[in-house]
This record gives C-alpha cells, sequence and structure tokens, in this order.
C-alpha cells in the first residue's frame, strides 16, 4: 500500500466505518494482513467490513503484524454468521496483543 510507503508514523486510519448506504458491501477480513504489512504500528483502524470471512489458515505467527493496535473499528459491519471463530484466530494471529473492538456509528 503506497499510503504506508508515505506516512509510516500514521496511527490512526478511519475508512468510512459506518456507511449511509449499501450495508451489504465491505472490505474482506482477507485485507487486515496488508493492513498489518503497511501499517504495523497503527494503534486505531476502523473499517466496514463485508460478511466475507477467510478460512484460518492456521499461521499463529504471521510476516506481518500489527504491533500497537488498540482499537478495531468495525463501525456497522454485520456479523458474518457462524464466522467469529475465524474472525477470532485471525485477530489472535496479526494481533501482538488483543485489540478493543469498537463498533457501531
Amino acid at each position: 500500500m503506497e499510503m504506508g510507503k508515505n506516512w509510516p508514523v500514521m496511527d490512526s486510519l478511519i475508512l468510512c466505518p459506518a456507511p449511509l448506504v449499501k450495508r451489504e458491501l465491505g472490505v474482506s477480513f482477507n485485507i487486515l494482513p496488508l493492513f498489518a504489512k503497511s501499517f504495523p504500528n497503527i494503534r486505531e483502524l476502523q473499517l466496514f467490513f463485508g460478511t466475507e470471512v477467510p478460512e484460518f489458515d492456521g499461521d499463529l505467527y504471521p510476516t506481518y503484524r500489527f504491533k500497537k493496535l488498540g482499537i478495531l473499528g468495525v463501525g456497522l459491519s454485520r456479523i458474518p454468521n457462524g464466522q467469529t471463530r475465524n474472525i477470532g484466530f485471525l485477530l489472535a494471529s496479526i494481533c501482538q496483543h488483543p485489540p478493543l473492538i469498537k463498533f457501531g456509528a
């Protein structure tokens, strides 16, 4: 991600976590490792997630991890039915410390 290269000290990134329309859209949880690679020291990240959740691949120590993420905002994202376990495994693997999950508008 170019943004991470240009702003290496960014500590907060909020990208429309509560859209007013098209609530069925949203980014995939697959994007989190890319954010961890580009912004390893970010403290707060807020995104609107879709319902696509990857199967956890079992890698508890991936190459890229969030080192300081304290807040992961999910805004008005829907909870993917039956996928909370995979989301938990993904977050546990890419976050060195468990972040606070912030939800709502």
